[in-house]
């Protein structure tokens, strides 16, 4: 039968591939067992080995914290028993949360603007000089 919870798992498999970079349909083999990417996928996240499916290798400590985040958010999706899904409105607003807490820090990151004077009447000399200010440190430094 299909019902509402039919989508929120095909977004769960959406998820696992964008993620993942691998198909819904494909199958891995491990100790030479072909095995679903998606039982795969979940049981990675369980045994907490979520580096198995996800190349981690260049991402920050943040990036990884944020991409086991949507993982977990995935693999509510994909949960086999529709009843223990989450609602696609729960999905979005967990979803929403992650986005605005990498909006809240790409703001701190941005509040801290640096500011450059250039001395203007030796601009072609080799005794110029540029001070900048840090707007939300209040300091301010001479480069040359």
């Amino acid at each position: 039968m299909i019902t509402i919870k039919n989508d929120v798992y095909s977004f769960g498999a959406v998820l696992m591939e964008l993620l993942t970079g691998k198909k819904p349909t494909s199958f891995i083999t491990k100790f030479g067992e072909s095995i679903n990417i998606i039982h795969y996928f979940i049981s990675s996240i369980k045994d907490k080995m979520l580096s198995n499916v996800i190349n981690l290798e260049d991402a920050s400590e943040e990036e990884m914290e944020r991409v086991g985040m949507v993982a977990q958010i995935a693999m509510k999706c994909l949960d086999q028993t529709s009843a223990k899904r989450p609602t696609m409105r729960e999905v979005a607003e967990e979803l929403a949360r992650i986005n605005h807490e990498l909006d809240s820090l790409t703001i701190e990151e941005k509040n801290e603007v640096t500011e450059c004077k250039v001395d203007e009447e030796n601009f072609y000399s080799h005794e110029t000089s540029i001070t900048c200010e840090m707007s939300q440190h209040g300091t301010s430094s001479s480069i040359f």
